[in-house]
């Protein structure tokens, strides 16, 4: 194999490796659009049944309920959803 195949083979590779993920901006929208709405009724809805509980619970059981909903539910959802718009 020569150099210039090489470099060749390189190139294809990171060309196909680029296309494998969307550009950072639109994973950025989709995350901040999987993340925003729970979080803020997590929040409201822990100040209203955690009231007594100490914040760093609160927080805790906030932040297990959003990276459960996140990861599980809502962002494999909203790739699936998006997909077009995400590889465009």
């Amino acid at each position: 194999m020569t150099a210039n195949s090489t470099d060749q083979a390189i190139q294809q590779r990171a060309c196909s490796a680029e296309r494998t993920q969307p550009v950072f901006w639109k994973r950025w929208a989709v995350s901040m659009l999987a993340v925003y709405p729970p979080l803020v009724i997590l929040v409201l809805a822990s100040q209203y049944v955690l009231s007594e509980a100490p914040m760093l619970v609160s927080l805790f059981v906030v932040a297990f309920c959003l990276t459960g909903l996140s990861t599980g539910l809502i962002l494999p959802f909203l790739n699936r959803q998006l997909r077009d718009w995400l590889f465009r």
